[in-house]
């Protein structure tokens, strides 16, 4: 999950992965998406519908984190169980974000790594427990007429902590 992707990059990916294929083009967002490397995840096409009084909310994926939910998917489809484990509560934590952007806990900015703030230029950022072991990261962005939830990405709960500066 570490590997940055270069300018560019889009993996070919099948019609029917329910993964984003192309970064959407919106001008007030575009530096922000560039920043974030975001995909659009086809079955969070109007998620959540409008939160706010008159405000649309997506769930996205990030480049990367599309990435790795591919290699899950392809793994559970070959009957890897761990893997079927871990495709369930991710699509639930998705479902979960899709009616409610804000059901994770809000990470405090002093309290944000830098890696999040380097790597994504995030300045929000939100931790889901999906279960006892796996976390999912992911930010919120947008204008007042369009909210977007960006899934960064989903880590076990050692990786979280070594992220986090829990654990040395």
């Amino acid at each position: 999950m570490e590997e940055p992707a270069a300018a560019g990059d889009v993996p070919d990916l099948p019609p029917d992965s329910g993964v984003p294929g192309e970064v959407e083009q919106n001008h007030d967002l575009q530096g922000r998406k560039d920043s974030l490397d975001i995909r659009r995840d086809s079955k969070a096409e109007g998620a959540g519908g409008k939160g706010r009084k008159g405000v649309r909310h997506e769930v996205l994926l990030s480049r990367e984190f599309s990435r790795d939910f591919l290699k899950v998917k392809g793994k559970a489809g070959e009957g890897d169980g761990e893997a079927k484990h871990l495709l369930k509560i991710i699509e639930k934590g998705i479902a979960k974000l899709r009616k409610d952007k804000e059901v994770g806990k809000r990470v405090r900015k002093g309290l944000i790594p830098a890696y999040y703030s380097s790597k994504y230029d995030v300045t929000n950022l939100w931790k889901l427990n999906l279960d006892s072991f796996w976390r999912m990261t992911y930010t919120i962005i947008g204008t007042d007429v369009k909210l977007m939830t960006i899934v960064l990405e989903v880590l076990d709960h050692k990786k979280y902590d070594r992220r986090f500066g829990y654990h040395g």
